[in-house]
């Protein structure tokens, strides 16, 4: 058994989503809200391996305290873990830094080290970078967060210094962390991209500039592609109806839907009244529909969260649905004729690789 603190943070929800990809049940994710129930105590007395992702980054009071008596608490709840065979500590590369993060980082570093030699057990620090991704919070720790939620409010980003990044992607960070669980050997080192903040800020702006023009860019790597995906998850749920560009002349009316300047997918369906299609969501690609005949009620879910979000798209509007990733979805025929449905996404399907996992809404 694995059992996970800070559950519910930033990487916690990453590692939910790595777990429940790859199909890994035998995990236990521990917050604010549960730490103390019987069942979690319980199971972190017989965990195999604890990860530990709950330190704070910002508080009014002493991180080198809280953070220390958080670690502590799990320290007095694991000492009689007889199962118990390593602890995996996420550090930061801030921790050299002469500022209560950076001493909250080294000092449990040091009491971890302590805590595994009195326990004889195995122990990973793994220093990590500058992490993006979906579901992280702005104007908090992730220049990237900020920067996306201040775009797509059209918010002014106020630059106060171009320093140079080390970003990597949170499902990257994830895979590293839980390849260090089981394998005490050597494995590559996470591979980061590196950028200042000016030209991530130019790259995210051009990204949001193709998101509303319904033009999908031609990306140069999957750093690209995930910092796009990032963006446009900041538009949820209040910017994914984007209106077309409507063109009327004597023939009748042409309205565009989207463009990709790399390979792509554009396709139709029809369905039945009452049928259901989806209930699945994807980590990379990127999809969108329009409703061309009838009316459609589409629900949208994020994996992990219970609230459900419901959009009403009926022909009519001529608007299009974009699907953020890692939110599962579905699409309901509520009208009593068939429904027409084109739909595009970023890259021919490929029935071995489909990026495509279901999770009823």
């Amino acid at each position: 058994m694995i059992a996970i603190s800070g559950g519910n943070g930033f990487l916690g929800k990453h590692c939910k989503i790595f777990c429940k990809m790859n199909k890994l049940e035998d995990v236990v994710f521990i917050d604010r809200k549960n730490f103390k129930d019987k069942q979690i105590v319980k199971k972190l007395n017989s965990c195999k391996y604890f990860i530990h992702l709950a330190d704070i980054n910002r508080s009014n009071k002493s991180l080198t305290q809280i953070n220390f008596k958080t670690l502590k608490y799990y320290f007095d709840t694991l000492k009689n873990n007889k199962n118990l065979k390593k602890i995996i500590y996420t550090s930061s590369i801030h921790r050299n830094l002469n500022n209560d993060y950076g001493r909250s980082k080294r000092k449990n570093e040091k009491e971890l080290k302590l805590f595994c030699k009195m326990k004889k057990i195995d122990h990973k620090i793994i220093i990590l970078g500058n992490i993006f991704g979906e579901f992280c919070r702005p104007n908090y720790n992730s220049v990237v967060a900020t920067i996306c939620n201040d775009l797509i409010k059209n918010k002014k980003f106020d630059l106060k210094k171009n320093r140079k990044l080390r970003l990597v992607y949170a499902q990257d960070a994830i895979k590293y962390i839980f390849k260090t669980i089981k394998t005490d050997s050597k494995i590559n080192s996470l591979k980061y991209n590196s950028i200042s903040v000016l030209n991530l800020y130019k790259k995210l702006l051009d990204f949001k500039e193709n998101y509303f023009n319904h033009s999908i860019p031609n990306f140069k790597n999957i750093f690209d592609l995930n910092l796009f995906n990032t963006l446009r998850s900041y538009a949820f749920p209040t910017k994914i109806k984007l209106n077309t560009k409507d063109h009327i002349d004597n023939r009748g009316n042409l309205w565009e839907v989207i463009k990709a300047k790399n390979k792509a997918q554009i396709f139709l369906s029809t369905t039945k009244k009452n049928k259901v299609r989806g209930n699945h969501f994807h980590t990379k690609k990127i999809e969108r529909f329009i409703v061309l005949q009838g009316s459609a009620l589409i629900k949208f879910r994020y994996i992990f969260e219970k609230k459900i979000h419901k959009f009403l798209v009926k022909a009519k509007d001529k608007q299009c649905i974009d699907i953020p990733t890692y939110c599962t979805h579905n699409l309901t025929n509520n009208s009593n004729k068939n429904l027409l449905t084109l739909f595009f996404t970023n890259e021919i399907y490929n029935p071995h690789k489909p990026d495509t996992y279901y999770e009823k809404v």
